[in-house]
């Protein structure tokens, strides 16, 4: 399996953006967004996009869930407008 980057953030235009910008500047990273991925699809992807919600349930519990992050191949996980985490 190939590292994976775990990309949190708010807004769907932004991932859409995201995801287009990935797509046009670098066409050999794969990029998915969680809500609209099946855990196989993202499991192949070296970019996954997510909001926080989605996170926390469906695809993006089980992808946290599995050994993607105990086997280390999650590497990083970055949150966009972290400023409106209310917890860690």
């Amino acid at each position: 399996m190939i590292p994976q980057i775990l990309i949190i953030m708010p807004l769907v235009a932004m991932v859409s953006e995201a995801i287009k910008n990935v797509k046009l500047m670098l066409p050999m990273v794969s990029a998915v967004y969680l809500t609209g991925a099946t855990i196989k699809d993202a499991k192949c992807a070296a970019l996954i996009f997510s909001s926080p919600e989605a996170i926390l349930r469906g695809a993006g519990r089980l992808l946290l869930e599995t050994k993607t992050v105990a086997d280390n191949i999650i590497r990083a996980i970055f949150v966009d407008e972290f400023h409106i985490i209310t917890q860690w």
